[in-house]
């Protein structure tokens, strides 16, 4: 899965980044140097990447799980239970995601502010298009399932009559 990929590329990088920041030259206990809060905040950025990702890992693998146990009396519970769990799968997938879409900027803001300002704005800009839709779901094939009429048996039941 991708987000194994990603959490080993944020640890991985989370660890690069601490012995850089060891290297650097002791500040005194009353002055901290801007670049060792530049780069102490993409440590932040990707540890909390990793958290995130495996956060991910964790409840696509109980969803998983979840879809090959059979399901128990309460059918209609364990089916939100289980869309549940793959929902915060996408949402912490989506916020290791936007965790490196973040540090980008933090990684050039080491080289200035105006890198970091153009890194921000085109990362803003392709946020907008990757999180708005541009068209409507009236053509897509479950658009009946808005009409009057209520459905009492899912599409996955044996029992329905022809």
């Amino acid at each position: 899965m991708a987000s194994t990929l990603l959490a080993t590329i944020s640890i991985t990088l989370s660890s690069l980044i601490s012995a850089v920041i060891s290297s650097l030259n002791r500040p005194t206990p009353t002055s901290i140097s801007i670049d060792h809060v530049k780069y102490f905040s993409v440590l932040i950025c990707f540890l909390s990447a990793f958290f995130c990702n495996m956060q991910c890992v964790r409840y696509f693998a109980h969803t998983s799980f979840l879809l090959n146990v059979p399901a128990p009396d309460q059918r209609d519970e364990f089916i939100e239970y289980v869309s549940q769990t793959l929902n915060r799968g996408c949402f912490f997938w989506s916020l290791g995601l936007r965790a490196f879409y973040f540090s980008f900027p933090l990684l050039l803001w080491i080289f200035g502010p105006i890198p970091m300002f153009v890194c921000s704005c085109l990362i803003s800009l392709s946020l907008y298009f990757l999180d708005s839709a541009c068209s409507t779901s009236w053509h897509l094939p479950n658009a009946h399932m808005n009409s009057k009429e209520t459905h009492t048996h899912d599409y996955g039941s044996t029992d329905d009559s022809i």
